[in-house]
């Protein structure tokens, strides 16, 4: 047994470790405050969008639209796992600069959207992708997914190939997302491990809900999270991570979402896509092992007609802090 004072010991070293890595990090010169980053989203309209899913539980998606008297085109946004729809806010003040009508969506379990029994199954997230869409009444718009959030837009124009061909002539816009296919990209890259062993120890970490027990604990949550985004994450970005995770409604699960990346892969079906397609992506994304794999994937379509690489960037949180290349990545497809 490890005597009383040693483990008193490891904590304090352990305490001031996390304590001096937040000072670093709140010391650090930042380009935008947390105001800046959680502004409310300018002319946005909170509706909630209530219906009865497939299996016949009762649903609920928070969507912000801007007024429906805004003329042009239409912009879906879709975020990423464990954010909220906030977090497109410096996007959002960008695009809404152009005129056109803007709608952001909260996933199930993310913000003000319900968590159900099936609402984490790939059919049912597609088909709430859908619901937006119909609720909105988008006839010439633009899908923009990021991360998790564009592997299920990608899923929801395989499934609902007429629907989206008809609503979105402008196509979709992939902002640092992944097509799946994990599983066989770290069996192959990684030697030291198995990809089952991988997966595994994945699973177990989540059971013993470790991430949502660190995102509690303010400096061990700021620590893992600022890891997560990267040596250039700013303090405001990592705070606004930080509050996302700790409003998503069950971390545990959650993790069914980030599972799919693994077990699912859906490379073959972009080469069958016909609508315009953009894609911007993260060199050091270690979410996208092969980020040109997914390029390659586009290009087969012949649908690609923007792509970018951004070597300097954090993936999870691109629409918070490049927000500019995002915004260009969408109006390119709307022009």
């Amino acid at each position: 047994m490890i005597p009383k004072r040693s483990w008193l010991g490891v904590f304090f070293a352990v305490y001031i470790h996390l304590w001096r890595a937040h000072r670093k990090l709140a010391n650090a010169q930042q380009e935008l405050s947390y105001e800046n980053l959680t502004e409310p989203l300018l002319d946005g309209q909170l509706q909630a969008l209530d219906f009865v899913d497939r299996n016949g539980h009762p649903r609920r998606i928070s969507a912000v639209s801007t007024p429906p008297g805004w003329s042009g085109k239409s912009v879906v946004l879709i975020h990423d796992l464990k954010m909220r729809l906030e977090t497109w806010s410096p996007v959002w003040e960008l695009l809404r600069e152009d005129g056109h009508q803007i709608i952001a969506a909260d996933l199930p379990g993310h913000g003000g959207s319900n968590l159900t029994e099936g609402s984490l199954e790939l059919s049912s997230l597609a088909a709430d992708i859908w619901h937006i869409m119909d609720h909105f009444g988008v006839s010439e718009g633009v899908l923009v997914g990021h991360g998790v959030g564009g592997f299920l837009a990608l899923q929801y124009l395989v499934e609902y190939r007429k629907d989206a061909t008809r609503r979105l002539p402008f196509g979709f816009v992939c902002v640092a997302c992944t097509a799946g296919n994990l599983q066989q990209v770290i069996g192959r890259e990684n030697s030291l491990f198995g990809r089952e062993t991988l997966r595994h120890m994945a699973t177990g970490f989540a059971a013993l809900r470790l991430p949502e027990l660190f995102a509690y604990f303010e400096f061990s949550g700021e620590a893992s999270v600022s890891k997560r985004l990267g040596s250039k994450a700013s303090y405001a970005e990592v705070r606004v991570v930080l509050e996302a995770k700790r409003r998503a409604h069950s971390d545990w699960a959650l993790r069914n979402l980030s599972d799919m990346l693994w077990t699912l892969d859906l490379h073959p079906a972009i080469s069958a896509l016909t609508l315009p397609s953009s894609v911007l992506l993260c060199g050091s994304d270690d979410r996208n092992p092969q980020p040109l794999a997914l390029r390659d994937a586009f290009v087969s379509s012949g649908t690609l007609h923007h792509f970018k690489m951004l070597e300097d960037a954090s993936a999870y949180s691109l629409p918070l802090a490049q927000a500019e290349e995002v915004t260009q990545a969408v109006r390119s497809a709307l022009a």
